[in-house]
């Protein structure tokens, strides 16, 4: 599965959100490969990947961290599934 998310920051800056990310969201490896995260602006981030553990994923989205850490930190996260079309 090919995964498309799209960050909004709002109450933090880019340099913050990687260390938080880096320390909150450090297991993204065990569930999803070919992370790439481009910074659009000051304001947006995009994440592309590959989803390579089903169940830890699942496990991942139901647990809600991003959504509880984005909360606590001042970013959203809309993240969408990608089906190839050719």
């Amino acid at each position: 599965m090919n995964l498309l998310s799209i960050v909004k920051l709002k109450n933090i800056d880019y340099d913050e959100w990687i260390y938080i990310k880096d320390i909150y969201l450090q297991d993204l490896s065990l569930m999803m490969e070919n992370i790439q995260i481009s910074k659009v602006n000051k304001d947006t981030v995009i994440i592309t990947s590959q989803v390579s553990n089903h169940k830890t994923f699942k496990e991942f989205k139901a647990e809600k961290l991003l959504e509880r850490v984005g909360e606590e930190y001042g970013f959203k996260c809309e993240t969408y599934s990608l089906e190839i079309l050719n």
